[in-house]
C-alpha cells in the first residue's frame, strides 16, 4: 500500500494502481469553469495519512459523495502531479476504516498545502457581518441572490469550523 510520503518521492504522471488510504480533512466549495468550451468543475481538498498531508483536486463530481470531511477513503488510479493528487473519472475509490492517529504536525501541514480560501480562519457565525437592510451596498445592487449566497457560505464555514473543533 502507498502512503502520501512515498508518492511525493516516487513521482510519476501515470495513474497509481497501488492503493492509497487517506483521511479527508477539509473540502472546499466546488468551482465551475469552462475549458475548451466544455463545462468542468474542480473541488480542492486536504488529505492526510500517518506519513504526510497533500492537496487533492477532484475533477469528477460523482466522487464527491465519498469525500466528506472526516471520511477515510481508499484510492486507486489517481495521479500525483504538480504537488497534487488528481482524482478523475478513472480513479477508483471506496470508503474504508480509519487510518490511525494522525500527528498534530501533519494536521497542521495539510493547512499549509491548501489555498487560503479553503483554510480561512474560523469565527462564530454571530460575529459575521452582513450589510444591514437598506444599507449602501444593498441600494447599489446587492440582490437577493448575493445575500442568500453569502449566508450560505457563512453557514458552510460555520459548520466546517464546528466539525474541526
Amino acid at each position: 500500500m502507498n502512503n502520501i510520503l512515498k508518492i511525493k518521492f516516487n513521482r510519476g504522471n501515470v495513474p497509481y494502481t497501488t492503493p492509497l488510504r487517506v483521511k479527508v480533512v477539509t473540502v472546499s466549495p466546488t468551482k465551475k469553469y469552462k475549458e475548451e468550451g466544455k463545462d468542468k468543475s474542480g473541488t480542492i481538498m486536504g488529505l492526510t495519512d500517518v506519513s504526510s498531508a497533500v492537496k487533492a483536486i477532484v475533477y469528477d463530481e460523482g466522487k464527491l459523495s465519498f469525500m466528506n470531511t472526516g471520511h477515510t477513503v481508499m484510492l486507486r488510479n489517481y495521479i500525483y502531479r504538480d504537488e497534487n493528487i488528481k482524482i478523475t473519472s478513472a480513479t477508483k475509490m471506496s470508503l474504508t476504516g480509519g487510518i490511525g492517529e494522525i500527528h498534530q504536525h501533519i494536521k497542521e501541514d495539510v493547512m499549509k498545502v491548501l489555498p487560503e480560501e479553503v483554510t480561512a480562519p474560523c469565527r462564530p457565525l454571530a460575529e459575521a457581518k452582513l450589510p444591514p437592510v437598506g444599507s449602501h451596498s444593498q441600494r447599489n445592487g446587492l440582490g437577493e441572490f448575493e445575500r442568500n449566497l453569502s449566508g450560505f457560505i457563512l453557514s458552510v464555514l460555520h459548520a466546517a469550523c464546528s466539525e474541526s473543533e
